[in-house]
Protein backbone atom coordinates (compact mmCIF):
# COMPACT_ATOMS: atom_id res chain seq x y z
CA UNK A 1 0.00 0.00 0.00
CA UNK A 2 1.05 3.57 -1.02
CA UNK A 3 1.64 6.67 1.28
CA UNK A 4 0.99 9.38 -0.39
CA UNK A 5 2.60 12.75 0.39
CA UNK A 6 0.05 15.33 -0.95
CA UNK A 7 1.18 19.08 -1.93
CA UNK A 8 -1.74 21.00 -0.64
CA UNK A 9 -5.42 20.48 1.09
CA UNK A 10 -7.29 20.20 -2.06
CA UNK A 11 -5.30 16.76 -2.63
CA UNK A 12 -5.37 15.29 0.49
CA UNK A 13 -9.07 15.99 0.88
CA UNK A 14 -9.87 14.30 -2.62
CA UNK A 15 -8.28 11.52 -1.29
CA UNK A 16 -10.22 11.52 1.73
CA UNK A 17 -13.69 12.19 -0.63
CA UNK A 18 -12.05 8.92 -3.00
CA UNK A 19 -11.56 6.64 0.12
CA UNK A 20 -15.06 6.78 0.64
CA UNK A 21 -14.22 6.71 4.82
CA UNK A 22 -16.61 8.17 7.06
CA UNK A 23 -17.66 11.92 5.75
CA UNK A 24 -16.79 13.45 9.26
CA UNK A 25 -12.88 12.94 7.85
CA UNK A 26 -13.59 15.96 5.94
CA UNK A 27 -13.56 18.30 8.79
CA UNK A 28 -9.81 17.69 9.18
CA UNK A 29 -10.65 16.37 13.03
CA UNK A 30 -10.27 12.68 11.70
CA UNK A 31 -12.74 10.69 14.38
CA UNK A 32 -12.92 13.75 16.63
CA UNK A 33 -16.67 14.21 16.00
CA UNK A 34 -16.85 16.30 19.76
CA UNK A 35 -14.28 18.90 18.17
CA UNK A 36 -16.56 19.35 15.44
CA UNK A 37 -19.89 20.08 17.76
CA UNK A 38 -17.51 22.09 20.10
CA UNK A 39 -16.45 24.19 17.45
CA UNK A 40 -20.20 24.62 15.24
CA UNK A 41 -21.03 25.66 18.87
CA UNK A 42 -18.88 28.01 19.16
CA UNK A 43 -19.04 29.78 16.12
CA UNK A 44 -22.58 29.75 15.37
CA UNK A 45 -23.10 31.34 19.07
CA UNK A 46 -20.66 33.87 17.86
CA UNK A 47 -23.02 34.76 14.75
CA UNK A 48 -26.02 34.20 16.55
CA UNK A 49 -25.22 37.04 19.01
CA UNK A 50 -25.58 39.59 16.29
CA UNK A 51 -28.95 39.27 15.83
CA UNK A 52 -29.31 39.35 12.17
CA UNK A 53 -30.83 37.29 9.21
CA UNK A 54 -28.58 36.77 6.05
CA UNK A 55 -29.82 36.71 3.11
CA UNK A 56 -26.79 34.54 1.87
CA UNK A 57 -24.09 32.42 3.88
CA UNK A 58 -21.27 31.41 2.34
CA UNK A 59 -19.03 28.78 3.86
CA UNK A 60 -15.63 28.28 2.13
CA UNK A 61 -13.99 25.06 2.88
CA UNK A 62 -17.43 23.59 4.76
CA UNK A 63 -15.76 20.35 5.15
CA UNK A 64 -18.84 17.91 5.96
CA UNK A 65 -21.21 20.11 6.05
CA UNK A 66 -21.91 20.83 10.23
CA UNK A 67 -21.79 24.42 10.13
CA UNK A 68 -23.93 24.80 7.03
CA UNK A 69 -26.25 22.55 8.49
CA UNK A 70 -26.41 24.32 12.19
CA UNK A 71 -26.92 27.88 10.24
CA UNK A 72 -28.89 27.37 7.53
CA UNK A 73 -31.95 28.58 9.76
CA UNK A 74 -30.28 32.35 9.52
CA UNK A 75 -29.91 32.28 5.72
CA UNK A 76 -32.54 32.62 2.97
CA UNK A 77 -29.85 30.77 0.93
CA UNK A 78 -26.86 28.49 2.20
CA UNK A 79 -23.73 27.77 -0.08
CA UNK A 80 -21.13 25.62 0.44
CA UNK A 81 -17.49 25.45 -1.04
CA UNK A 82 -15.30 22.62 -1.33
CA UNK A 83 -12.54 22.37 -3.83
CA UNK A 84 -13.08 18.77 -5.44
CA UNK A 85 -15.92 17.04 -7.42
CA UNK A 86 -15.80 14.11 -4.69
CA UNK A 87 -16.54 16.12 -1.80
CA UNK A 88 -19.02 18.12 -3.20
CA UNK A 89 -20.82 14.71 -4.35
CA UNK A 90 -20.60 13.62 -0.69
CA UNK A 91 -21.75 16.48 1.02
CA UNK A 92 -24.51 17.12 -1.67
CA UNK A 93 -26.05 13.71 -0.66
CA UNK A 94 -26.10 14.83 3.33
CA UNK A 95 -27.24 18.14 2.91
CA UNK A 96 -30.93 18.00 1.59
CA UNK A 97 -32.03 21.18 2.46
CA UNK A 98 -33.88 23.53 -0.05
CA UNK A 99 -31.73 26.74 0.96
CA UNK A 100 -28.76 24.48 0.90
CA UNK A 101 -26.05 23.97 -2.43
CA UNK A 102 -22.71 22.96 -2.37
CA UNK A 103 -20.49 24.25 -5.25
CA UNK A 104 -17.00 23.82 -6.48
CA UNK A 105 -14.50 26.13 -5.71
CA UNK A 106 -11.16 27.07 -3.96
CA UNK A 107 -10.85 30.64 -1.49
CA UNK A 108 -8.88 32.41 -4.07
CA UNK A 109 -11.35 31.93 -6.51
CA UNK A 110 -14.89 31.80 -5.71
CA UNK A 111 -18.13 30.82 -7.62
CA UNK A 112 -20.31 33.52 -6.44
CA UNK A 113 -21.02 37.30 -7.71
CA UNK A 114 -19.42 40.41 -6.45
CA UNK A 115 -21.20 41.67 -3.23
CA UNK A 116 -23.34 39.19 -2.67
CA UNK A 117 -22.67 37.56 0.34
CA UNK A 118 -23.73 39.13 4.17
CA UNK A 119 -22.22 36.16 5.91
CA UNK A 120 -18.64 33.98 4.91
CA UNK A 121 -17.23 31.67 7.30
CA UNK A 122 -13.94 30.56 6.70
CA UNK A 123 -12.93 27.86 9.26
CA UNK A 124 -9.90 25.72 10.01
CA UNK A 125 -9.33 26.59 6.32
CA UNK A 126 -6.45 29.10 5.82
CA UNK A 127 -3.97 27.34 7.97
CA UNK A 128 -3.94 24.55 5.63
CA UNK A 129 -1.88 22.41 3.43
CA UNK A 130 -0.09 24.88 0.81
CA UNK A 131 -1.57 27.85 2.67
CA UNK A 132 1.04 30.94 2.58
CA UNK A 133 0.94 34.66 2.89
CA UNK A 134 0.20 35.39 -0.59
CA UNK A 135 -2.59 32.76 -1.01
CA UNK A 136 -4.18 33.83 2.88
CA UNK A 137 -3.86 37.29 1.04
CA UNK A 138 -5.85 36.05 -1.85
CA UNK A 139 -7.99 34.46 0.00
CA UNK A 140 -8.58 37.44 1.38
CA UNK A 141 -9.13 40.03 -1.28
CA UNK A 142 -11.70 37.15 -2.99
CA UNK A 143 -13.37 37.21 0.64
CA UNK A 144 -13.62 41.48 0.35
CA UNK A 145 -14.75 40.81 -3.33
CA UNK A 146 -18.10 38.56 -2.80
CA UNK A 147 -18.93 40.04 0.48
CA UNK A 148 -21.55 43.31 0.27
CA UNK A 149 -20.54 46.26 2.27
CA UNK A 150 -21.32 45.82 5.56
CA UNK A 151 -21.21 42.46 5.38
CA UNK A 152 -19.29 39.95 8.32
CA UNK A 153 -16.41 37.59 7.56
CA UNK A 154 -15.70 34.73 9.87
CA UNK A 155 -12.07 33.18 9.93
CA UNK A 156 -11.70 30.44 12.29
CA UNK A 157 -9.16 28.41 14.25
CA UNK A 158 -5.89 30.45 12.67
CA UNK A 159 -2.77 29.69 14.25
CA UNK A 160 -0.26 32.11 15.90
CA UNK A 161 2.67 30.03 16.51
CA UNK A 162 4.11 26.88 13.83
CA UNK A 163 2.32 23.27 14.93
CA UNK A 164 4.59 22.19 12.89
CA UNK A 165 7.51 22.92 14.41
CA UNK A 166 9.82 20.07 14.94
CA UNK A 167 7.34 17.45 12.76
CA UNK A 168 11.04 15.93 11.09
CA UNK A 169 9.01 12.67 10.30
CA UNK A 170 8.47 13.64 6.37
CA UNK A 171 6.82 10.77 4.78
CA UNK A 172 7.96 7.84 7.42
CA UNK A 173 5.21 6.00 8.55
CA UNK A 174 7.41 4.89 11.32
CA UNK A 175 8.68 8.36 12.06
CA UNK A 176 5.54 9.74 12.21
CA UNK A 177 4.48 6.96 14.34
CA UNK A 178 7.15 7.55 17.33
CA UNK A 179 6.39 11.50 16.77
CA UNK A 180 2.83 10.80 17.65
CA UNK A 181 3.65 8.82 20.43
CA UNK A 182 5.87 11.73 21.91
CA UNK A 183 3.78 13.86 21.24
CA UNK A 184 -0.14 13.05 21.60
CA UNK A 185 0.52 9.61 23.66
CA UNK A 186 0.23 5.86 23.07
CA UNK A 187 -3.92 5.49 22.35
CA UNK A 188 -3.23 8.03 19.40
CA UNK A 189 -0.43 6.27 17.90
CA UNK A 190 -2.38 3.22 17.76
CA UNK A 191 -5.25 4.73 16.02
CA UNK A 192 -2.42 5.86 13.73
CA UNK A 193 -1.34 2.28 13.55
CA UNK A 194 -5.00 1.21 13.23
CA UNK A 195 -5.74 3.38 10.13
CA UNK A 196 -2.79 2.12 8.76
CA UNK A 197 -3.89 -1.38 8.80
CA UNK A 198 -7.15 -0.68 7.61
CA UNK A 199 -6.40 0.94 4.69
CA UNK A 200 -3.47 -1.51 3.90
CA UNK A 201 -6.76 -4.01 4.40
CA UNK A 202 -9.04 -1.86 1.72
CA UNK A 203 -6.24 -0.91 -0.33
CA UNK A 204 -7.01 2.63 0.49
CA UNK A 205 -4.11 5.48 0.33
CA UNK A 206 -2.85 6.57 3.71
CA UNK A 207 -1.96 10.08 3.88
CA UNK A 208 0.65 11.98 5.65
CA UNK A 209 0.80 15.68 5.13
CA UNK A 210 3.77 18.33 4.89
CA UNK A 211 4.33 19.97 7.61
CA UNK A 212 4.11 23.27 6.61
CA UNK A 213 1.22 25.76 7.37
CA UNK A 214 -0.17 28.79 7.96
CA UNK A 215 0.56 30.92 10.95
CA UNK A 216 0.22 34.51 12.08
CA UNK A 217 -0.17 36.31 15.41
CA UNK A 218 -2.98 38.40 16.21
CA UNK A 219 -1.35 41.77 15.75
CA UNK A 220 0.13 41.18 12.26
CA UNK A 221 -3.17 39.38 11.01
CA UNK A 222 -5.45 42.15 12.60
CA UNK A 223 -3.16 44.28 9.87
CA UNK A 224 -3.23 42.06 6.96
CA UNK A 225 -6.67 41.93 7.75
CA UNK A 226 -7.31 45.63 8.06
CA UNK A 227 -5.09 46.22 4.77
CA UNK A 228 -7.36 44.13 2.75
CA UNK A 229 -10.66 46.28 3.51
CA UNK A 230 -12.26 44.93 6.76
CA UNK A 231 -12.67 45.99 10.45
CA UNK A 232 -11.64 43.85 13.00
CA UNK A 233 -14.51 43.83 15.60
CA UNK A 234 -13.73 40.69 17.95
CA UNK A 235 -11.06 38.10 18.68
CA UNK A 236 -11.82 34.84 20.18
CA UNK A 237 -9.43 31.90 21.28
CA UNK A 238 -10.71 29.05 19.48
CA UNK A 239 -10.97 26.42 22.36
CA UNK A 240 -12.48 28.39 24.48
CA UNK A 241 -14.37 31.43 22.64
CA UNK A 242 -12.90 33.95 25.29
CA UNK A 243 -12.49 37.33 23.89
CA UNK A 244 -9.34 38.65 23.16
CA UNK A 245 -7.81 41.60 21.98
CA UNK A 246 -4.48 42.86 19.56
CA UNK A 247 -2.46 43.70 22.16
CA UNK A 248 -2.17 40.48 24.18
CA UNK A 249 0.82 38.36 24.35
CA UNK A 250 0.96 35.77 21.82
CA UNK A 251 0.21 32.13 22.82
CA UNK A 252 0.09 29.04 21.52
CA UNK A 253 -3.27 28.42 20.13
CA UNK A 254 -5.18 29.32 17.72
CA UNK A 255 -7.74 32.62 17.29
CA UNK A 256 -11.25 33.21 15.51
CA UNK A 257 -11.84 36.66 13.96
CA UNK A 258 -15.02 38.35 13.39
CA UNK A 259 -14.44 41.24 11.04
CA UNK A 260 -16.91 43.45 8.69
CA UNK A 261 -16.42 44.12 5.29
CA UNK A 262 -15.56 48.07 5.23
Amino acid sequence: MPIKKVKNSTEKYREIAKSGDDPHTLTGRGSNKDLTVQRVQFVSNNVRLLNTKFNCILDVGCGNGAFLDELRHLGAKCIGILPSTEECQIVSQLLTHDNVTIERGISNNLPCEGDSIDLLLCNSVLHGIGFDQNLVRNSLREFHRVLRKGAILYIGEIPELNEMDGRNYGTSFILYCLWVLKNRGVITMLRQVRDYIHCALTNRIYTIQPTNMFFCNRKDFTDMLESEGFDVEHIYESKTNKRQFTQDPVKSQRLDYLCTKK
